[in-house]
């Protein structure tokens, strides 16, 4: 008989296995287009297949799609070829079950089984250890191959910090990938608003959060998972909402740790449009301004390294956000620390400025954002030196001063170019001598996100290729 090769223990990554529960996922723990996921698990009899510790052929945020033509491969005539996909919620950050199959017949079993919602598309389900912790697939009752999901940690902050990890962890390659091309009609990745209806139909509202120039934004939780998000009431004009929408769309996109998750919109057509995001604790103006000394100087520090990340994540992919400032970096807690995201992306890429400056964000405002002119990433980045100024020892002063030179609660562009020579004044203050380079007026001469990401952290957290830095130095060793 030849021997089955396997794991003696699941990979560390593996966010949990699928031990066998009939014959038909028996026969499929044995397939050999599954030898890669394979191996031994304390306390089961027969071998289990892991799940997370290789690269998905569908998109970044499957785990493990399952069927005839999935990373886990199953038989049987009543098998789709993409029959279901364990997948990572971007925005509410645990793991879904999406039933793929072409006759629904993927179902959830057990004493703590919750089914798929009645009626509603797509049909994803959540998994974790204390829920849905049995599936089963094909025939008419979902029953033909049926797996128990083993986790191999069994707290929510534990399982998010596998994920994490597995974020920056290079993952072993499916050895499909160099057999099969990658796309058909089974296989395409989920539109961002599609793989949300499922949200937006099951959430209750708790409470307003706040009102800011472009709506109302509330609080609310998910029926089914009990999990928070913002959603943010839209008062735009109807003319603008066409842009709006599409820019929605396009940030709904972008996946990086340090961007808010975007999770999608409804009722565009309507009066009262929604924009649904991921809620954090707080903003960072709230959280640095209580702290005191080097508690400050250090979560201050951990601000910058995470937004000069998520503006070099929006260099790359042409984007600019410009109305960086305090109240629009949030944070949420993490063990051992803080994780700050960028918000409110409301003034994105838009041309209309002049119309929605108001008194708390002129302040940040780079010197060319009053032209008419192209605008680059760099607006962000002089916008982020005076966020950094602002919430550093000297931000008292420095406000006080900025306020002074506001013409009695309106605009004016003169206003603006006295607020600048402030900032450039302050530049030179030993609190933030270290990015100095960040509050040069000319653009051109501006350090880049990555810039600084090289002089103040090694590089780490680099979205731009390390082939590309070189190109882009100029003779004062600044970037463009």
């Amino acid at each position: 008989m030849q021997e089955i090769t396997h794991r003696r223990e699941p990979h560390p990554l593996a966010l949990f296995s699928l031990a066998p529960m009939s014959p038909g996922a028996r026969d499929a723990v044995l397939h050999r287009a599954n030898d890669h996921l394979r191996s031994a698990c304390r306390g089961i009899q027969d071998f289990v297949l892991n799940v997370g510790h290789v690269q998905s052929r569908r998109n970044d945020d499957t785990l493990a799609s399952m069927g005839r033509d999935g990373d886990v491969v199953l038989q049987g005539s009543s098998i789709s070829k993409l029959q279901c996909a364990f997948e990572i919620d971007p925005s509410l950050h645990f793991i879904v079950l999406h039933d793929k199959s072409s006759h629904w017949n993927t179902q959830v079993y057990g004493e703590n089984a919750t089914p798929f919602p009645s009626g509603c598309m797509p049909r994803r389900v959540r998994v974790s250890p204390h829920q849905n912790t049995r599936i089963g697939m094909g025939g008419r009752n979902g029953d033909v191959i049926v797996f128990n999901l083993i986790w191999h940690q069994q707290h929510d902050l534990a399982i998010s910090q596998v994920i994490e990890e597995r974020r920056h962890t290079r993952l072993e390659e499916n050895p499909a990938f160099s057999m099969t091309g990658h796309g058909d009609e089974d296989t395409a990745a989920p539109s961002s608003t599609s793989r949300l209806l499922s949200i937006m139909a099951n959430y209750v509202l708790l409470g307003k959060l706040g009102q800011g120039q472009y709506g109302q934004v509330y609080k609310a939780t998910h029926r089914l998972t009990g999990q928070s998000m913002a959603v943010k009431f839209l008062t735009s004009a109807p003319e603008r909402r066409g842009r709006m929408k599409r820019e929605v769309d396009a940030l709904s996109q972008l996946h990086h740790d340090n961007i808010v998750n975007y999770l999608g919109m409804e009722d565009w057509q309507t009066t009262s449009p929604k924009i649904f995001m991921g809620l954090k604790d707080g903003c960072a103006k709230e959280l640095i301004w209580n702290m005191r000394g080097g508690d400050a100087s250090t979560t201050l520090r951990v601000m910058l390294h995470h937004m000069l990340q998520a503006l070099d994540y929006l260099d790359v992919k042409g984007i600019v956000h410009r109305d960086l400032k305090p109240e629009n970096i949030l944070y949420e807690r993490r063990v051992g620390g803080y994780r700050f995201v960028l918000g409110d992306f409301g003034l994105c890429n838009s041309t209309d400025l002049a119309a929605t400056i108001g008194a708390g964000t002129f302040i940040y405002m780079a010197p060319e954002m009053l032209q008419r002119g192209m605008q680059t990433p760099k607006v962000d980045i002089w916008s982020l030196f005076v966020t950094y100024l602002s919430l550093s020892s000297q931000g008292g002063r420095f406000y006080e001063e900025a306020r002074a030179k506001h013409s009695a609660g309106r605009f004016a562009p003169a206003d603006h170019e006295l607020v600048v020579a402030l900032v450039l004044s302050f530049a030179g203050h030993q609190d933030v001598a270290h990015i100095r380079e960040m509050a040069v007026r000319d653009p051109v001469g501006r350090a880049s996100a990555a810039y600084m990401l090289v002089k103040l952290f090694g590089g780490h957290g680099l979205t731009t290729p390390v082939e590309n830095l070189a190109s882009r130095l100029i003779a004062r060793g600044r970037i463009h």
